[in-house]
């Protein structure tokens, strides 16, 4: 349905790239690894870096930075982008290749390429 041939295991860390470098989107499987805390969790990406090439046909900068065909708005390239209470069971379709643990509550991730 999606298009994602794989999907691996991510333990978010503020420096270590998700497996394979990158990744096209995120499945967030659990909850909020807060104590008392249900429904979702937020999530912090790193944005793809600028070195993804830019689109065919995008000028004026509200596209740049792309994963697979998965882009990234021109101020996200690189950044730090934080999701809030993002709901168990979903699929947050952002490329980038870091889940970040500071910032990060939910749990059981999985990077699909």
């Amino acid at each position: 349905m999606y298009g994602y041939r794989v999907a691996d295991d991510v333990t978010p860390h503020d420096r270590n790239p998700v497996p394979r470098g990158k990744f096209k989107a995120l499945y967030i499987g659990g909850p909020t690894s807060i104590p008392g805390g249900s429904g979702g969790g937020d999530v912090t990406i790193l944005g793809p870096p600028a070195n993804y090439r830019a689109p065919e046909g995008q000028a004026g900068g509200t596209l740049a930075g792309q994963i697979d065909g998965i882009t990234a708005p021109i101020g996200d390239i690189g950044k730090k982008i934080t999701f809030s209470n993002v709901p168990s069971g979903s699929v947050l379709g952002v490329a980038g290749t870091h889940v970040l643990s500071t910032g990060t509550t939910a749990t059981l991730i999985k990077a699909l390429n």
